[in-house]
């Protein structure tokens, strides 16, 4: 599914791009790490904004994001934000112990759960390891996203992703663009592109 992100911090905004982007993708990320406050009212308005399935995360500075309150504050968040929003996913970090998640699941618990794993550095010389270190039987669905310095790390990703039907996996850099072209190709459940001009990831 092409999966819009919305990274703002002003949930009218927000509101506005589901609304005007809706007719072009298929499903929305909501980052909540944008947003200054948890505001249930919001997000209850941007649940009822849209048919499509909205994923929510809450992404710490350490793999990509913003958020720099530390994990228990960052999931409390979380939760809260989940409670009102009611996702059809909930992305997670793939350090965040799934015993963590107890209270998060009760918060919504016909949210599905994806476990994912940035690199901005490299791409890991032995992804099937990397692939086998992240199941767990708490998640439906996987992320991996990592650095290429070269295409044939793309390519690598793409392998992966074709045999994991599950993962979504493509790679930043100018050396991995293609791989965001080739990834529903290989059958990746979310195909995740930004509606401003910076990288998603």
């Amino acid at each position: 599914m092409l999966t819009a992100i919305i990274n703002t911090d002003c949930y009218t905004k927000a509101i506005q791009l589901l609304q005007q982007t809706e007719p072009h993708c298929q499903a929305f990320e909501i980052r909540l790490d944008y947003f200054t406050e948890i505001n249930p009212s919001a997000l209850r308005s941007l649940r009822e904004a849209t048919t499509h399935p909205l994923i929510l995360t809450h992404r710490p500075s350490q793999q990509g994001g913003r958020c720099t309150r530390p994990v228990n504050a960052r999931l409390a968040e979380l939760t809260l934000a989940a409670q009102h929003l009611q996702p059809d996913v909930i992305d997670i970090e793939y350090d965040v112990e799934p015993s963590q998640l107890t209270v998060l699941r009760q918060a919504s618990p016909h949210s599905q759960w994806q476990r994912s794993y940035h690199d901005f550095s490299a791409t890991p010389k032995d992804l099937t390891s990397l692939w086998q270190s992240l199941q767990h039987p708490a998640f439906t669905h996987y992320k991996i996203v990592t650095h290429a310095t070269s295409a044939i790390d793309g390519l690598r990703l793409m392998q992966l992703a074709r045999l994991h039907p599950q993962l979504t996996a493509h790679a930043l850099g100018h050396a991995g663009r293609f791989t965001r072209f080739l990834g529903p190709l290989m059958n990746n459940p979310f195909t995740y592109a930004a509606i401003d001009n910076n990288d998603a990831v």
